[in-house]
């Protein structure tokens, strides 16, 4: 081996990739005042995490299905629904809302502020990226890999997966900075028809892909012909 050779091996430094857990514990609940409801892969290892996100005026439930049907093609896959407390107004059944978005009479606030709610996802995102306890001393954790988990959203319910992905990873910028360990940035986010309703700035971009479903609008009529 030549000296050149020795050099070049000498300057590389390899970093081992993160170790996790096969099978996951299950979520505390609730977090953060977040409800769900969850299910571990069929088989038995937990790879990948799936959040589901409701549209506006759903709950959890009926997302969760959807979850455990995505199960029978997504290998290694967990399944967590989240739904938040905040009830739509005037409404008996089970519907929900990602923070405030009507007036108790119905009518559509004009700045709607999802503050709360994302303060709630950080929470829930470090509970699940942070270590299993391995004493009853240790603050537990779910031992995910944050590029394991993946948000799926509807409607508002993508606009909630948007804004607490980029919430989530400029809170982890700062604590990087402060010398906290460089988390790695969340798997995926799709939305379908759930745009941002923050436009934030910021330098370097989140590193998350992001895929947004949305309809194109409708043509107005020709009243001419």
């Amino acid at each position: 081996m030549t000296a050149t050779t020795k050099d070049a091996e000498a300057a590389i430094h390899l970093n081992s990739l993160p170790t996790e857990p096969r099978s996951k514990p299950a979520p505390s609940s609730p977090i953060a005042g977040l409800h769900f409801s969850y299910a571990k892969s069929p088989s038995d290892v937990d790879s990948n995490l799936l959040i589901l996100l409701h549209g506006l005026g759903d709950n959890e439930k009926n997302f969760f299905d959807l979850g455990k049907h995505l199960q029978r093609t997504l290998p290694q896959t967990a399944v967590l629904s989240l739904r938040v407390p905040w009830r739509v107004p005037l409404l008996e059944a089970e519907s929900f809302m990602w923070w405030e978005t009507f007036t108790p009479l119905m009518e559509k606030l004009p700045n709607q502020d999802p503050t709360p709610f994302t303060k709630s996802f950080s929470e829930l995102i470090c509970h699940l990226v942070s270590p299993v306890a391995e004493s009853s001393s240790d603050v537990p954790g779910c031992g995910w890999l944050a590029s394991s988990i993946h948000l799926l959203g509807f409607g508002q319910g993508g606009t909630a997966a948007l804004e607490g992905t980029i919430n989530w990873t400029l809170d982890r910028r700062k604590q990087s900075r402060a010398g906290a360990p460089n988390l790695q940035s969340i798997g995926s986010v799709v939305t379908i028809s759930g745009p941002l309703i923050s436009y934030p700035t910021f330098t370097p971009s989140i590193a998350t892909p992001v895929l947004l479903y949305h309809r194109f609008p409708t043509a107005a009529p020709n009243t001419n012909s």
